[in-house]
């Protein structure tokens, strides 16, 4: 009996210790979220609320089911302001999106990932879904060349490929008018524009897909981009929709600037957590990928396709024109 004591206090040790480190990750991350103005780093730990939430109500029931009052009441206060700031995403808020009289228009966006090789999966995706348009990110000459086969459901193509990650493409059943590559900012990679006629509707819509923010310079890229693209859709004429994969979650006080400048509306408001990235493992999936809409435009649907073999999930989006 001697001998196992050393062993059993061993090991509620180091369970305290595992309590302990995750609740003082859980608690700095969570503050750390809102300082993101000020370092680049700070920005990342932004983005994690989900998992923080979940993390803090694990170790409010561990230490409430040991009555360990204090420390449960802590993780309760942790998960209180992370659920706050999810709430608005959660469904629990009615969409502020205005209402449209116009038909449904349906959009896709897909980071399809440039070293899938899973062409089949995303052709029956596209055929399956049906969108009015698409927009197609890490395009490089091989995934081009694999796509032409969808030519028959979207004519209509734009397209700049690319062999680092970052070409993209804007595919569509209508035809594009003033179809155009633009850049901006200086990260040099690459944005698709056009607007499309659906349903006596003519939509801007813009395509980007900023830097990853790993550090101090590619995020001050992504932020730059961001803004750019901001401002190059108050340019535009009409009801305006942003998609890409904006490396960014709708929480991210850089996200809120761009909403901001443009007064664009959030798709995914009130319509639940919908983590697309990274496919797998499911529990660390945020939403970085992003359609953002006018106010004059209603969305119906709005949800997460299933795995293409990228890292990334499908958006769709189904909406109504004014």
């Amino acid at each position: 009996m001697s001998a196992g004591r050393p062993v059993a206090f061993s090991l509620r040790g180091a369970w305290a210790a595992l309590l302990f480190l995750i609740a003082a990750f859980t608690a700095l991350f969570t503050a750390t979220g809102f300082l993101g103005w000020f370092w680049w780093a700070f920005d990342l730990t932004s983005h994690f609320r989900a998992q923080y939430l979940a993390g803090a109500l694990v170790i409010a029931v561990v230490h409430a089911f040991r009555r360990q009052w204090r420390w449960a009441g802590f993780a309760v206060v942790l998960a209180a302001v992370n659920a706050a700031v999810l709430l608005p995403h959660m469904g629990w808020v009615t969409p502020t999106t205005a209402a449209g009289s116009g038909p449904a228009v349906h959009a896709v966006l897909l980071n399809v990932r440039t070293e899938n090789r899973q062409f089949g999966r995303v052709r029956d995706f596209l055929r399956e879904t049906r969108p009015d348009f698409a927009v197609l990110e890490e395009i490089d000459a091989v995934w081009r060349r694999e796509l032409e086969p969808l030519r028959d459901l979207f004519p209509y193509v734009l397209a700049e490929t690319r062999e680092d990650n970052f070409g993209i493409m804007l595919v569509s059943r209508h035809p594009l008018v003033g179809p155009k590559v633009v850049w901006l900012g200086d990260a040099e990679a690459p944005s698709v524009f056009a607007r499309i006629a659906v349903g006596g509707t003519v939509l801007s819509v813009l395509g980007t897909h900023p830097l990853p923010p790993g550090g101090r310079e590619n995020s001050r890229l992504r932020n730059q981009q961001l803004d750019a693209a901001g401002r190059f859709l108050n340019q535009q004429p009409g009801p305006k929709i942003l998609l890409g994969d904006l490396n960014t979650t709708p929480w991210n006080g850089h996200f809120q600037r761009l909403l901001a400048i443009t007064g664009l509306e959030d798709s995914s408001r009130g319509r639940g957590y919908q983590g697309s990235w990274p496919s797998a493992p499911f529990f660390l999936r945020i939403p970085i990928d992003q359609c953002l809409l006018s106010p004059e435009l209603r969305v119906f649907r709005r949800s997460i396709g299933p795995d293409v073999g990228s890292d990334h999930l499908p958006v769709i989006v189904e909406f109504a024109a004014p």
